[in-house]
């Protein structure tokens, strides 16, 4: 992280800027709860999660203002089995939700599950591809996304085959 601020200040100097605006740097984290709740068995492992576990805080409460674009999945945003910490949540500004039965990863992403009520938004009623998504400046955005079945490709052949009869 330092590294990369560093380098972001020798490229904002040499361009005689104040800022650079516009350039972002995306991070992917897929299944971070899997990352974070990690139980390494050695003492390597232990001390190559403790620095991931810093990393990933420090990029989730500075990363912002550096540039820094961070986008995670998980099957549960629930404090106390997903390992995201509070500062991570606050520093969340894009929430999408799938489908989910239960209450407590509703309320987790999104506390206030009256207004999603009230919109008649029921996660535990989704169905293929439908979710939830809220940014801190916007409303709840209801949606679904383009389905795509495993074996696409024998069905763009079978449909390929009845096109050339």
């Amino acid at each position: 992280m330092t590294e990369l601020n560093k380098e972001l200040q020798k490229k904002i100097k040499q361009e005689k800027k104040k800022r650079i605006k516009n350039e972002y740097i995306y991070i992917l984290l897929d299944e971070v709860a899997m990352i974070l709740n990690y139980k390494p068995t050695d003492t390597q492992m232990k001390k190559i999660h403790t620095e991931t576990v810093e990393m990933l805080e420090e990029l989730f409460s500075t990363g912002r203002s550096q540039g820094f674009r961070i986008m995670l999945s998980t099957q549960s945003y629930v404090a106390n089995n997903s390992g995201i910490t509070g500062a991570m949540k606050i520093n969340t500004d894009t929430k999408l939700m799938h489908f989910t039965e239960e209450e407590t990863s509703i309320q987790s992403i999104f506390p206030d599950t009256d207004i999603l009520l009230n919109k008649g938004i029921t996660p535990q009623e989704f169905g293929v591809g439908e979710f939830i998504l809220k940014t801190k400046r916007s409303e709840f955005i209801h949606s679904r996304a383009i389905y795509i079945p495993e074996n696409i490709n024998e069905l763009s052949n079978l449909l390929i085959d009845n096109i050339n009869l």
